[in-house]
């Protein structure tokens, strides 16, 4: 396997930075360890997708997140709000395990969005591969292509959308950048725009700062 991204010390980055904001309301919290190769290898072959090492790389690490927090600023008087009428911020991270990514999407899932699209991009949302489902109005993916999943390439759409766009970006970015912004609410305007073009970016970063303490 290719020497890749480090998700372990990202992992436990995350579980320190909820330990220290005390404050904030957990509603789940599910980091759940890395899988044995052989087991990663046994589950591509179970559902006929050739191996990536990508995938194969954040799955020795982590089988999946799913936390949920919601940080009150009414609570927390000592916290500066970006906006006077902003009391509260969320997040959500929503990784599937490996055998929920490498499985078929079923139709109810899928159907929401199907709805939605113009007939050509039914295609493409039948071979997506979802990749975060921390919010309800956002679908991201990774094509499939036969067995083979691509990985250097994002596509994704917002509820209101007909048609997917896609993004330059890796797998492994997307996931550690979700991590790294607490899947706060918008954070993936940032990604997806580029540093200083998102008109949520200022506000994300404040509140990564005033509860997190990241100033990145």
């Amino acid at each position: 396997m290719l020497n890749m991204y480090n998700f372990k010390e990202l992992k436990e980055n995350l579980i320190d930075s909820f330990k220290i904001v005390n404050t904030i309301s957990l509603e789940l919290f599910e980091l759940n360890g890395g899988l044995p190769l052989e087991r990663i290898k046994r589950t591509f072959d179970k559902f006929s997708i050739t191996y990536n090492d990508e995938i194969l790389n954040f799955y020795s690490q982590l089988n999946g997140v799913h936390i949920e927090w919601e940080f009150d600023y009414d609570q927390n008087f000592n916290k500066k709000r970006f906006k006077k009428d902003r009391s509260s911020v969320k997040g959500s991270i929503v990784i599937p395990t490996l055998d929920e990514f490498l499985e078929e999407e079923s139709q109810t899932y899928l159907s929401f969005w199907e709805a939605k699209l113009v007939d050509y991009a039914k295609d493409d949302l039948m071979n997506l591969r979802c990749i975060d489902y921390g919010w309800p109005y956002w679908l991201v993916g990774v094509p499939s292509v036969g067995n083979k999943i691509i990985t250097d390439q994002i596509f994704y759409l917002y509820q209101d959308d007909e048609d997917f766009s896609s993004c330059e970006c890796s797998i492994t970015n997307y996931w550690s950048k979700c991590l790294e912004f607490r899947g706060i609410e918008f954070w993936e305007e940032i990604l997806i725009y580029g540093d200083g073009y998102s008109s949520k970016e200022k506000e994300i970063k404040h509140h990564l700062n005033e509860i997190f303490s990241i100033t990145s």
